[in-house]
């Protein structure tokens, strides 16, 4: 912007025969007039009491202009005064730029796993950006081909790859079945017209035993499995279709024709589920999941560092050994040094940041529990001072388990009543009053439904209760019937109770066993499912109204259609959470948009004080179409014509890491920070480095996508960023103080799960009216 721009004082400003882009400063309204995409006109705009614009006048306005030129970092306006007064703003372009430069060629401790692609083309080449991505990955994916890397996977724009021969040395006896590889994954990202790679450190668990083998300790369903297949001298990839029991029917891409293999020059990909049975069949005592922990790096506390030191390493390796690469126009090479993150401090008011510019939110958000208490850790704060939601409730326990587990209940309901440690106790915490007429003990857990039905009978009034003053303690014994098993009693009883409109809480056998440190968090689970509100924010969100979080499953029939299933729950502006919607029955997926447009209708026509214009936000996990953007906001618009919508999409499955190499932290950038990669997109972080809980592993940044419904809306980076880091707080499934999202996605996603799993069982599932308004799916 090298052009200065004027503003004339005192006098009205002419009306724009088109809509302006709105910005918020220092909350102080400026209004953007794109005439020239190298001149920008600004004005500093208020408004009367009936609503009409005006500019300050002069002896109000210099003041507070010198001290947004300040906060800017810009020239002192200049005025010139000959019977009207002109006030001249220098936006300082030249030296901006240079500023600029020098930053971002500062040290920072702060940088990315993104390191950028430096490209030639031949003046006849007409690459799009998108080619050059797709290319440049090909590209790298056959180099690391042809020079002794394996393949693992090569899907979704990424490549991941482990060096042939170098893994890790694990077991002597597992060594004989299965190998864990050290694997980095390769992506092309593009920013502002610039491509970089970037590179993340992985592994990958491989089984090595031939078909042959495998079929002596149990494993024998291959079909449709990948396998490494031994043609000649040299292996290849195929499918296996059938087998007997010396050969294997396999489709072999690579030839194009299906061959009959010896069982003996097969080697199935198996996942880690099959890879673990294996190993027990081979009677092998090997802890895989820890093995994996530990060699991911997941389990260690400064994991960010090691990985930051290994993804760089590879990053040189990389540049040196497999750039450059050439293609038809196009020249690449790679540079080995990270891309830095740039302190935007210096330009936080700038409308448009500049791309890997680093923003701090503001200190770690608070919540409110009893007597208007606040407190920044969750657990000290519901221990101290109590729940949020005071109202007293007397709550009757059903209590279910196996057959010789009785005393064992007992001892965790009067655990749950009496508290430990700082908890002291679900009436003196949550002022819910426990009681239970008998413990029901079953010799086996399919014998929990009918009891439940002969219960119901009984006591007719109990289902549907409006109270909400009855709930079922089951304990399913996670050994004998695994919660993947749709068809568990987990799953019989949950589902009949909550379509009856009784809330339930299930207990699995090592809580029995050993209650110690979670029965706050099962008082806390049964606070909540039975419409006590645990903790809230203590102030409104900036600039939001609602939050809905949107969710959607799909499942397919027995006719092998996908059937779909859309469910919304909301949230208030202080956090607090109102209810539970989602549509009565299935759909086909092509009709997505047309049933998440009813249910968004559903859900505004059951809100409460609903403004006029509200400002409603939208988070969603799974990417939604335009078309269902739009028939979001049409269905909005019969509800609340003047509604502004933001929609906030957060993705987790990217390939992007965040580091800080201080010595005091972690390695992983701050909570709270959130770095700008495009005016719609922002990175935050949510569980790195902070003071309130140690986490181990490297923490995944929140991808959020940002678009606004009407589209001329202005977008704060800084408020999204602030909502979601306050969402984080409200999980009351849990009274730690972070979690890694927002509870509208968290929640969403419960939702998913839950009713996936009722889908697959009958196909249906509605639940109870009553329970509407309580987060029944923690």
């Amino acid at each position: 912007y090298k052009d200065a721009f004027v503003v004339k004082s005192p006098g009205k400003i002419p009306q724009p025969s088109f809509i302006p882009t709105k910005f918020t400063l220092e909350n102080q309204r400026l209004e953007h007039y794109p005439r020239n995409p190298k001149i920008v006109e600004w004005a500093r705009v208020m408004r009367d009491e009936s609503g009409q614009r005006f500019v300050k006048a002069l002896s109000e306005g210099t003041r507070s202009m010198l001290d947004a030129m300040n906060a800017l970092r810009l020239p002192p306006p200049e005025y010139i005064t000959n019977g009207s007064t002109k006030v001249i703003l220098r936006n300082d372009f030249e030296n901006r730029e240079v500023r600029f430069r020098q930053l971002s060629t500062l040290a920072t401790s702060e940088f990315t796993n993104l390191f950028p692609i430096n490209i030639t083309l031949s003046e006849d080449s007409n690459y799009s950006i998108r080619e050059l991505q797709s290319n440049i990955l090909k590209l790298l994916r056959d180099k690391l081909q042809n020079t002794g890397w394996f393949i693992d996977w090569d899907k979704a724009s990424r490549v991941v790859a482990h060096r042939r021969g170098h893994f890790f040395e694990v077991n002597s006896k597992a060594d004989k079945f299965l190998k864990i590889f050290p694997a980095y994954i390769f992506q092309v990202y593009s920013f502002d017209n610039r491509l970089y790679l970037s590179i993340d450190y992985d592994i990958q668990v491989k089984n090595v035993a031939t078909l042959e083998v495998l079929s002596r300790y149990g494993v024998t369903d291959f079909r449709h499995r990948p396998a490494q297949v031994k043609v000649g001298d040299s292996w290849t990839t195929g499918i296996i279709e059938d087998t007997t029991e010396y050969y294997a029917r396999v489709v072999l891409p690579e030839f194009e024709n299906t061959d009959e293999i010896p069982t003996n020059k097969i080697i199935p990909s198996l996942n880690k589920s099959s890879v673990k049975s294996m190993l027990k069949s081979a009677d092998i005592h090997f802890d895989l999941d820890k093995k994996v922990k530990e060699l991911s790096l997941a389990s260690q506390k400064n994991a960010s560092k090691e990985r930051a030191e290994k993804i760089i390493n590879q990053a040189k390796f990389t540049a040196r050994e497999l750039f450059p690469l050439a293609y038809n126009g196009f020249l690449t090479t790679l540079s080995d040094n990270p891309v830095a993150l740039v302190d935007g401090s210096w330009s936080q008011n700038q409308l448009v940041p500049q791309p890997f510019s680093v923003f701090r939110t503001s200190k770690e958000p608070e919540v409110r529990f009893d007597n208007n208490h606040t407190e920044s850790n969750i657990l000290s704060g519901i221990t101290r001072f109590g729940s949020y939601d005071d109202r007293p409730l007397d709550l009757e326990v059903i209590p279910f388990c196996l057959s010789g587990y009785e005393e064992k209940m007992q001892a965790l309901l009067n655990k749950i009543q009496q508290g430990s440690m700082n908890f002291k106790g679900i009436e003196r915490t949550f002022n819910i009053r426990l009681s239970y007429r008998g413990i029901n003990a079953k010799e086996d857990a399919q014998e929990y439904l009918a009891e439940c039905k002969r219960l119901l009978e009984q006591y007719a009034d109990w289902e549907g209760n409006p109270n909400r003053n009855r709930i079922f303690l089951v304990h399913i014994p996670e050994d004998k019937y695994p919660i993947t098993n749709v068809q568990s009693p987990y799953y019989d009883v949950k589902e009949f109770l909550l379509e009856k409109g009784i809330p339930t809480q299930m207990i699995d056998t090592p809580t029995l066993d050993n209650p110690n440190f979670k029965d706050l968090n099962l008082a806390l689970n049964i606070a909540a499912k039975v419409g006590k509100t645990p903790w809230v924010l203590p102030n409104a969100l900036p600039d939001a109204d609602f939050f809905i979080g949107l969710s959607y499953t799909e499942n397919k029939d027995n006719s092998q259609l996908y059937r779909t299933m859309g469910y919304a729950n909301v949230f208030n502006k202080y956090g607090r959470w109102q209810y539970y919607k989602g549509n009565a029955a299935a759909f086909d997926y092509d009709s997505k948009h047309i049933h998440i447009g009813k249910l968004v209708t559903e859900t505004l026509q059951n809100l409460n004080n609903l403004p006029e214009s509200p400002s409603i936000h939208i988070h969603y996990s799974a990417k939604f179409s335009r078309r269902d953007r739009e028939a979001i906001l049409e269905a909005t618009n019969k509800i609340r014509p003047k509604a502004r919508l933001t929609f906030v999409w957060q993705n987790t499955g990217h390939n992007i890491r965040l580091f800080d190499n201080k010595a005091e932290t972690n390695g992983s950038l701050s909570r709270g920070s959130y770095v700008v990669t495009r005016p719609h997109q922002f990175y935050l972080s949510t569980t790195g480095y902070n003071t309130l809980r140690q986490s181990l592993g490297t923490p995944i940044m929140l991808e959020v996508n940002v678009q606004t419904l009407p589209s001329e809306t202005f977008i704060s980076h800084r408020n999204i960023a602030q909502h979601l880091l306050a969402l984080t707080k409200l999980n009351w499934a849990s009274t730690q103080s972070i979690i890694g999202e927002p509870v509208t996605i968290k929640y969403a996603r419960d939702i998913a799960r839950l009713s996936s799993a009722f889908l697959r069982r009958k196909g249906t599932f509605k639940i109870h009216k009553v329970l509407e308004q309580t987060p029944w799916f923690l």
